[in-house]
């Protein structure tokens, strides 16, 4: 389905990076945080690199999935991903990046801050081999968001709401087209109001009506 709106955020999003900055991204869950990102990373003129680590998981399994993402033909990715954490570390740490922009790395879902994380995360901000964007779910406890912050400082913050109602009618009305399902003006301009502009609302009303055209009993899954 079509990206709409955020283009406040985008602008935001780019500028930090463009400088070499570091990013914290939050908001109630599905309000399109990671979605924001991989938009930026599909459209980012100076085509840096964009690795994404699911930061729920152990700092050694983070260390593990980049190296893996950053030497893909060093040896099997099976290996990579079984490398004990201080080396990977180390790896991270000696990887020369030459003359290329400064790769981004985006940490997903984080939920959760232990020593290892941070202690990690301080070293990358330090080293500068990275930029650095956190994607932080509403569970994160207040004192781990403070934490965080402090391992990337400087950092910015961008919090996500919902969409405007504008967006939503944008969004519905390419639904529509997208998927033939003959909406009327009138039915894209309710359906946007009854979504508050909640985007997983907005996807999975969509998702329920692309489902009944269908006529099928599953879920349909959205583009």
């Amino acid at each position: 389905m079509g990206f709409v709106g955020r283009e406040k955020e985008m602008k935001q999003l780019f500028k930090v990076l463009n400088d070499g900055g570091n990013l914290v991204i939050t908001g109630r869950f599905g309000i399109g945080k990671t979605a924001l990102v991989r938009r930026a990373a599909s459209m980012d003129p100076k085509h840096r690199r964009f690795l994404f680590a699911d930061f729920s998981q152990t700092a050694g399994q983070v260390c593990n999935r980049m190296v893996a993402d950053l030497f893909p033909g060093g040896c099997s990715r099976k290996e990579m991903r079984s490398l004990p954490y201080r080396k990977a570390r180390f790896l991270l740490s000696g990887i020369s990046l030459g003359n290329e922009e400064r790769p981004v790395v985006v940490l997903d879902n984080v939920c959760r801050l232990t020593g290892p994380k941070r202690s990690l995360l301080g070293t990358w901000n330090t080293e500068e081999r990275f930029s650095l964007v956190a994607i932080v779910e509403s569970a994160l406890p207040d004192r781990d968001l403070f934490l965080l912050r402090s391992a990337l400082f400087p950092a910015e913050v961008i919090t996500l709401g919902h969409l405007s109602f504008e967006d939503a009618v944008r969004y519905f009305s390419l639904a529509a087209e997208q998927y033939l399902l003959n909406w009327t003006g009138e039915r894209v301009r309710h359906l946007a109001e009854a979504s508050g502009g909640y985007p997983l609302c907005m996807k999975e009303t969509v998702a329920r009506e692309r489902s009944r055209l269908l006529g099928s009993g599953g879920r349909a899954q959205c583009g």
